[in-house]
């Protein structure tokens, strides 16, 4: 599977997380999302699917069986 499909470029991560949640992050904390989540290890794109899973963990919106928050997972220290 090639990760690029599921990649974007780090200005439009940065532009969905400010858009979309209202999330602006510092310097330092965008080097820490290129140095976990960067496809091809040269600064300039995030494998959004994998950022996605990992958030994803802590709730499955599909299982409304269960509370919230007896689902949360501990994600990885970045």
């Amino acid at each position: 599977m090639c990760l690029i499909f599921n990649s974007v470029s780090v200005p439009q991560f940065s532009r969905c997380l400010w858009q979309t949640l209202g999330i602006q992050l510092s310097q330092e904390q965008e080097e820490l999302v290129k140095r976990n989540y960067d496809v091809k290890g040269n600064g300039m794109f995030i494998n959004y699917k994998l950022f996605c899973d990992e958030i994803d963990q802590n709730f499955n919106a599909r299982d409304l069986n269960k509370n919230p928050e007896s689902q949360k997972i501990v994600p990885p220290e970045l």
